[in-house]
């Protein structure tokens, strides 16, 4: 099936701040709206802040690279949630 949709992950999202300043959710929700990544929670941890979203793989990896590419981002990491009933 040369059609077939990409499989779809739930992850979490942990973003590392390059400061102590704040990071900046807006552009952060933003860009990952604009690819089509559902977000599902998010939370401010001191270091930074986690994102549990959901996605295709490929478009996961694109959005890391481009957040670990941001100014005021130290770092990205992703991590596969277990599928767990809801």
């Amino acid at each position: 099936m040369k059609n077939a949709s990409p499989p779809t992950l739930d992850v979490l999202l942990i973003i590392r701040s390059a400061s102590t300043a704040p990071l900046a959710n807006g552009a952060i929700f933003d860009a990952l709206e604009r690819q089509g990544i559902d977000v599902h929670r998010a939370d401010v941890t001191r270091e930074g802040m986690t994102i549990l979203c959901k996605g295709d793989v490929k478009t996961l990896r694109l959005c890391a690279e481009q957040l670990a590419s941001l100014s005021f981002v130290d770092g990205v990491s992703m991590e596969r949630c277990n599928d767990r009933g809801a």
